[in-house]
């Protein structure tokens, strides 16, 4: 009865005859204010589990919190009127005297109250709110959102909110909220190959995130992954950065919940991440790290144009993104996405690794899996005051055959060759011939668009630029046809471009009358130098801060 009456009385609070003017408050000024301590909360479900979730809402008196800071003001008047400074005694005592006085007006000043929750949008026909009971003296209280009808596989959401002003007013902040559910059912996917077992549920996994800030390379681990039962083809990647990750000690990540990267490739060839933000779940000193997916983003906006560049592939067993397809931050250092992730184009995760094994070639690099055998040595006529008078031209043969790699990179750039040393020692020209044409092939992983001659113009550094269409080759004589330049490096689009042309000329070298070499003869040392590494021109939506550059 005491409960009854203490509901009608605030009820009664205010009167139908009352007119409240425009930016008036329009609910009872000394009733409690309620508010959602949740506002916007999303759940993944197991279907086994239960089909209620319970959330919390909270209230406050405005007549108490004006008491209660008027208590906090006279107890530090009266410590500003008895001390000069205050010590740690002081302020226990001002702690004890302010907790004493909301445990003991607080019960008082709280009746118990029932606030109702209306559904105002959404899949109001799959949700059922209770309404939030507190009881007399308490602060929070909790209410129930039940879906037994939720479907497994379907996403839904629903808004609501409290409407009735004994408890709120149209000018309150907090009154609304909504609630996202999906009802999904996750199998162990993928498996390693582990000491002669395939362990199932697992995945070998590089990443490419952390050496953005860190400089840790590109580590590859096992991971734990799972698929969705509803929809093959979406993976999750739990605790990526967890205990397995081999750079972390303990403390370094969070244990108290699991993190997941949730990688959506239904379709093969548009791999993306949704959510397209999400947390590590590490921190290595800085606040959380965390990331954003461009494809994800782009994808979710409806910008499909712009996710294009950005889509992952799941081919060949194995999942993998673009150079550059990621930002990433850490919250305590500038607290945005500062600078681009997977910047190797490292990132890789792979399901089936005897699929990704029989179905992905070993692709030679120039340096390591090729041994340079001379060809001839040639008359070099050159419009360069500064060229040799002869060079030897070497050809590029692939020594490492075990996995194919001379056929296929035979097949896909041509065959490679180096004019040794034509403007300064140790500084080669690099070229390809495929089919009787010289190129440089514009698929070709290393950019070798522009080379360093080993000469400047007395400030910077002179390169070459070969160009394609205007060069020939045959067996007795090679044309180059080069463009010489210097470079200069733009802030704003960070990107570099030709600063100074010293013009365009036709390089010649002529085999020289002399024996033909004998296979397996004279051997040399790669030394090709290719510009600094090159950033590719963003849109302003990409733009962020690269080391050792501002906006």
């Amino acid at each position: 009865m005491l409960v009854a009456c203490a509901t009608m009385t605030f009820a009664s609070c205010s009167s139908d005859d009352e007119v409240v003017a425009p930016g008036e408050w329009d609910s009872s000024a000394d009733y409690a204010v309620v508010s959602f301590l949740e506002k916007d909360k999303a759940f993944e479900l197991d279907p086994t589990d239960t089909t209620v979730v319970t959330l919390h809402m909270t209230r406050r008196n405005p007549e108490l919190t004006k008491k209660l800071e008027a208590e906090l003001e006279r107890v530090n008047k009266q410590l500003e009127d008895t001390t000069i400074a205050k010590t740690a005694a002081d302020s226990a005592r001002i702690d004890s005297l302010y907790n004493e006085f909301v445990t003991t007006n607080s019960n008082n000043e709280l009746p118990a109250i029932e606030v109702p929750i209306t559904i105002t949008g959404g899949a109001d026909t799959i949700f059922t709110i209770s309404s939030a009971k507190f009881e007399a003296g308490a602060w929070d209280a909790e209410y129930t959102i039940s879906f037994p009808k939720a479907e497994v596989g379907t996403t839904y959401t629903v808004q609501y909110a409290i409407t009735d002003t004994r408890f709120v007013s149209s000018y309150s902040a907090e009154i609304s909220a909504s609630f996202t559910l999906t009802r999904v059912k996750w199998n162990p996917a993928g498996y390693i190959n582990y000491e002669g077992q395939k362990v199932p549920g697992y995945a070998e996994y590089t990443d490419d995130f952390i050496g953005a800030y860190y400089g840790v390379g590109t580590p590859t681990y096992y991971v734990e992954v799972e698929q969705r039962d509803d929809i093959p083809g979406i993976f999750r990647i739990k605790n990526a950065y967890g205990e397995g990750y081999p750079y972390n000690d303990p403390g370094d990540w969070d244990d108290t919940k699991d993190y997941y990267m949730v990688i959506d490739a239904s379709n093969p060839d548009k791999v993306f991440m949704n959510p397209y933000d999400f947390d590590l779940g590490l921190d290595w000193g800085y606040g959380m790290i965390f990331v954003r997916n461009y494809a994800g983003y782009f994808h979710n906006a409806g910008r499909e144009s712009d996710a294009m560049q950005e889509y992952g592939k799941y081919e060949n067993g194995a999942i993998t993104f673009p150079a550059e397809s990621f930002a990433i931050g850490m919250v305590n250092y500038k607290g945005t996405y500062d600078r681009y992730a997977n910047t190797n184009g490292a990132f890789k995760l792979i399901i089936d690794p005897d699929e990704y094994a029989a179905n992905t070639k070993y692709e030679a690099t120039l340096e390591d899996d090729f041994d340079w055998e001379k060809v001839y040595t040639g008359t070099f006529a050159s419009k360069r005051s500064d060229a040799a008078e002869t060079a030897d031209l070497y050809r590029g043969v692939c020594q490492t055959t075990t996995d194919a790699c001379d056929s296929i990179f035979e097949a896909k750039y041509g065959t490679p060759y180096l004019l040794s040393s034509p403007y300064a020692e140790g500084y080669d020209l690099l070229f390809f011939v495929k089919n009787g044409r010289l190129s440089l092939h514009a698929d070709f992983k290393e950019d070798y668009t522009y080379q360093e001659i080993g000469r400047s113009d007395g400030l910077n550094p002179i390169y070459a630029r070969i160009n394609n269409s205007d060069c020939s080759f045959s067996d007795d004589e090679v044309i180059l046809n080069i463009t010489f330049v210097t470079l200069g490096y733009d802030t704003k689009t960070y990107s570099y471009y030709e600063a100074i042309n010293y013009g365009t000329v036709d390089e010649k070298l002529t085999r020289s009358v002399e024996p033909t070499p004998v296979p397996g003869g004279e051997v040399k040392k790669f030394s090709a130098h290719k510009a600094p590494g090159r950033v590719a021109v963003r849109k302003d939506y990409r733009r962020v801060i690269l080391p050792g550059h501002k906006l």
